[in-house]
């Protein structure tokens, strides 16, 4: 094999005072999503959703390729090389499991390193104790579509999900997922963990091998194509609790983007999903009014025979309307309640929401000087929005 020097085209110097331990240790102190490591830029930790620069000034080529490779073994070294990317778990004695992504930026070598965590939300930390989602949880069949966009925090519910499950029924739970963010630990159920790329082929593979595997329940943590969303209707229509994670804007355009991947011309397909979809949960992020980091809002759509002749008949557009009209929780209902017990100001609430949308009075200015603990019993607990979004 050619030395590293030879790989790279220049001498692999470290002119660094900190290594990639020392930096995982601010991105954990700091409690960051992510550690980003390029060359041309400092490095980098995620924190929230703010990208916060570590260390003293910008990585050279070769700063940053002695950062990358010294977490590679030579097989790494030589796949990244080859024009492969490399994903794989590093662990750090002190601080832990962490996933890394390394690939070439440019031809210099480049990662991002994130934490496996192990603590899971509980449901009554992201208000949904109590609610159409822990109800659903408890059912022997059916589907749930549990969609936000990007770094909303829906892999930290994913994962609160499998765990209410898996610690208060003694089920098999088979879960499929593109990375493991999150390790469960042992319950009451038997929880089986399986990696795309590592684990299994591809989502549908997985799908169609887990019958196999004497699943109550099955979690996919995404749905990339349409056999995969043809899978998971099976699935579902099967008999067993199928619970399902996918981008989205809201509900309607969730079901919207689901209905097109299994449309056919004879609405067979259709009518399959408007019978086994029982639940529809959007998840979005919003700055509390303490300023103490963001808190999770959901908009929930329920399966009623209006919601199912609309997805039926693919009237998405339809979908919004009719939660508003049979009570479901909007998110403007959501940050209503919320800013009814002081989570979130006035000012935060309408720059998710239309003010006419909003069931109080927009009249009163909030500002965190205004802010007080609710009295009541709040949505989340007071811990539940410093952990890290997902």
């Amino acid at each position: 094999m050619a030395s590293l020097e030879q790989q790279l085209g220049y001498p692999a110097t470290n002119q660094l005072a900190y290594n990639v331990s020392q930096l995982l240790g601010v991105a954990v102190k700091n409690r960051g999503n992510l550690l980003h490591l390029n060359a041309g830029s400092p490095p980098m930790v995620r924190i929230q959703d703010e990208l916060v620069n570590i260390g003293s000034g910008a990585l050279t080529r070769e700063q940053c390729s002695h950062l990358v490779l010294s977490l590679l073994n030579p097989q790494q070294r030589s796949r990244l090389f080859q024009g492969f990317e490399v994903n794989f778990t590093h662990q750090d004695p002190s601080l832990g499991g962490f996933r890394v992504h390394a690939y070439l930026d440019r031809g210099s070598p480049a990662a991002s390193l994130q934490q496996v965590l192990t603590e899971i939300p509980k449901l009554v930390e992201l208000g949904l104790s109590g609610s159409a989602v822990e109800r659903f949880l408890s059912e022997p069949s059916g589907l749930m579509l549990l969609t936000g966009k990007p770094r909303c925090g829906k892999i930290n519910t994913f994962a609160a999900l499998l765990s209410y499950i898996n610690q208060n029924r003694k089920v098999r739970i088979i879960s499929i997922e593109p990375q493991i963010h999150i390790y469960h630990p042992l319950g009451l159920g038997t929880l089986i963990q399986r990696e795309v790329g590592v684990d299994t082929q591809s989502f549908a593979h997985a799908i169609r091998q887990a019958r196999n595997q004497d699943p109550d329940i099955l979690a996919v943590g995404g749905i990339p194509d349409r056999e995969t969303a043809e899978a998971l209707i099976q699935e579902a229509a099967s008999g067993r609790l199928v619970i399902a994670l996918m981008d989205g804007a809201n509900c309607a355009n969730a079901v919207e983007q689901f209905t097109r991947a299994i449309y056919t011309e004879d609405g067979r397909s259709l009518a399959r999903l408007a019978h086994v979809v029982k639940l529809v949960v959007c998840q979005f992020l919003v700055n509390r009014a303490d300023h103490r980091g963001k808190a999770p809002a959901f908009e929930i759509l329920e399966s009623t025979p209006d919601v199912q002749r609309a997805i039926a008949t693919a009237d998405t557009s339809a979908l919004y309307h009719i939660m508003r009209e049979e009570g479901m929780q909007t998110l403007a209902r959501h940050l209503t309640r919320l800013l009814d017990v002081g989570w979130i100001t006035q000012e935060e609430a309408l720059q998710h929401v239309d003010p006419s949308e909003l069931e109080v009075p927009v009249a009163v200015e909030y500002s965190s000087a205004d802010y007080e603990e609710p009295q009541t019993s709040p949505t989340l607990d007071e811990t539940a929005p410093l952990m890290n979004w997902l």
